[in-house]
C-alpha cells in the first residue's frame, strides 16, 4: 500500500474492495440488528482493510467484531461525551484518576500522542479510591478519546498514515499490578480493535543501553521510553511534526517537562546510551 497516498487515492484504487465491505457490513447489520452500518468513513474501512492485509473476509469479520462491539460499548455516546469534554479530569473519575495516575493525550499532524508521567504513578491510591467498574470505564474514556482523535487526523490530513506514539518517562509498567493490566487490555482492545490500529501504531523503545523490542499489552501498542539524552533522542528520531504538535500543547509541555527535567539532568546509571534503532512500521497486523 502506498504510504503517501491519501484516502481518496486509496478508495479509488482499492474501490471495489471498499464497496464491498460497506454492502457487506450493511448486509449484516440488517440481518443481525446487532450493530448500526449506516454512515462508515471510507478512512476507517480502509483502516479495516489494511490492518487484514486487504483480504475483504478477514476486514468483514474484524469490522463486524468493531461494529458490535461499538453497540456493546455505546462508543457514540462515550465518543460525544469526550469531545464536550476532552480533559480526562473531566471524565467519571477523571479527577482521581489523574490525580495519581497522570497522562495527556495529544493529536499532532503526525498522529495521536499519549503522554505518561510513570514516576508520578499511585496505583494503590487509585485503586483504593475508585472500583473496578469506574477503573474500566475511565480507560474505555481514554481508548475511544485516541480512537476520535485518530479519526479526526485522518479527516484533517486525508491520509490513514498517522501513528500512535505513546510516551513515557520510565520503563515497564511502573509496578502496575496485575488486577489493574487487567482491566487496561480491554480498554486497548478496543483502542487498536475500534480503531483498526493494529497496522498503524509506531515509535521507539528506548531502554537504558540497548533498544527493546517488545510489545506493549495486547502486542499492539508502541511505546516510547524516555532515557538519558531524551531531548537529544526525541529532536533526532522522533518525526517533527509529532515534536512540534507536543510542544504547542500546554498539557504536553507540562508533562514533557517533567521528563525533560529528569533525563536531561541525571547520570543514567545504565552508562551512555547507544544509538536507537526505529519501531517496525510495516502494515502486518500484529497477533
Amino acid at each position: 500500500m502506498c504510504a503517501t497516498c491519501s484516502v481518496e487515492e486509496l478508495a479509488k484504487s482499492h474501490s471495489e474492495a471498499l464497496a464491498w465491505l460497506r454492502e457487506a457490513l450493511e448486509r449484516d447489520s440488517r440481518r443481525s440488528g446487532s450493530f448500526p452500518a449506516s454512515g462508515l468513513r471510507d478512512a476507517w474501512l480502509l483502516r479495516m482493510l489494511r490492518a487484514s492485509d486487504w483480504d475483504r473476509e478477514s476486514a468483514l469479520e474484524r469490522a463486524a467484531t468493531s461494529l458490535q462491539w461499538r453497540s456493546e460499548l455505546d462508543y457514540d455516546a462515550i465518543a460525544a461525551f469526550v469531545r464536550a469534554h476532552p480533559r480526562p479530569e473531566e471524565w467519571p473519575k477523571g479527577d482521581v484518576m489523574m490525580r495519581y495516575l497522570p497522562r495527556h493525550i495529544v493529536r499532532t499532524n503526525a498522529g495521536v500522542v499519549v503522554c505518561q508521567v510513570e514516576e508520578h504513578k499511585d496505583y494503590a491510591s487509585a485503586e483504593v479510591h475508585t472500583t473496578p467498574a469506574e477503573r474500566r470505564a475511565f480507560m474505555m474514556h481514554h481508548a475511544v478519546q485516541a480512537c476520535e482523535l485518530i479519526a479526526e487526523r485522518d479527516e484533517a490530513s486525508g491520509k490513514i498514515d498517522a501513528h500512535l506514539h505513546y510516551v513515557l518517562d520510565s520503563v515497564g509498567s511502573g509496578g502496575a499490578p496485575l488486577s489493574w493490566l487487567m482491566h487496561m487490555m480491554p480498554a486497548w482492545r478496543a483502542l487498536t480493535e475500534l480503531g483498526g490500529l493494529t497496522a498503524t501504531v509506531g515509535g521507539l523503545y528506548f531502554c537504558g543501553p540497548t533498544s527493546l523490542r517488545a510489545n506493549l499489552f495486547l502486542a499492539a501498542l508502541k511505546a516510547v521510553w524516555m532515557r538519558q539524552e531524551m531531548a537529544q533522542l526525541v529532536a533526532s528520531r522522533c518525526p517533527p511534526e509529532v515534536w512540534r504538535g507536543m510542544e504547542q500543547t500546554p498539557e504536553a509541555q507540562a508533562c514533557l517537562s517533567v521528563m525533560l527535567g529528569r533525563y536531561t539532568s541525571e547520570e543514567d546509571e545504565d552508562g551512555p546510551a547507544e544509538p536507537f534503532a526505529p519501531m517496525d512500521t510495516d502494515n502486518r497486523s500484529v497477533e
